[in-house]
């Protein structure tokens, strides 16, 4: 399951009181997006794998805090370890929790699940940030070809 500042699928303050949260809810993942550093969430260190990343909500491929494919590497390499992990749940948090996160989550369920999502919560003027997705994208093509390589090269 995956859970996101977007969905409704939870009510996103609970993550606020993460003590009280991770109590109830054990085997949980988080990936918590930032914009700069004063926007901290601190993330509780009982979640069972989490990851805080910092770059601008931007789809402009020349802004310096843009996401780099080296964080997207980075980021597609947490969710494959999420994913074949034992984690009951994963929550995408990010202070707007409109763009960014919806691109994490897109690329999550459409890419690493291979299931298509039918986002019925997407409205015109909200949608996944298209430089996110296709940095993610771009990162797990490339992961897939190093394994490919890797295994090749034992053979």
């Amino acid at each position: 399951m995956i859970q996101s500042y977007f969905t409704n699928m939870m009510d996103f303050k609970n993550i606020y009181n993460q003590d009280e949260f991770l109590n109830n809810n054990p085997r949980q993942a988080c990936l918590s997006i930032i914009t700069t550093p004063r926007e901290v969430f601190e993330l509780n260190e009982n979640w069972m794998f989490s990851k805080q990343v910092m770059f601008e909500d931007t789809d402009n491929v020349e802004h310096p805090r843009a996401l780099t494919h080296e964080m997207a590497y980075d980021i597609v390499k947490f969710l494959l370890e999420v994913n074949e992990a034992d984690v009951e749940c994963l929550t995408v948090h990010c202070f707007a929790g409109i763009s960014r996160s919806r691109a994490v989550v897109l690329f999550f369920k459409e890419v690493i699940r291979e299931s298509a999502v039918e986002d019925l919560t997407r409205t015109p003027f909200v949608t996944h940030n298209r430089l996110v997705y296709s940095r993610l994208v771009k990162a797990y093509r490339r992961i897939l070809d190093e394994e490919e390589q890797t295994s090749v090269g034992k053979d």
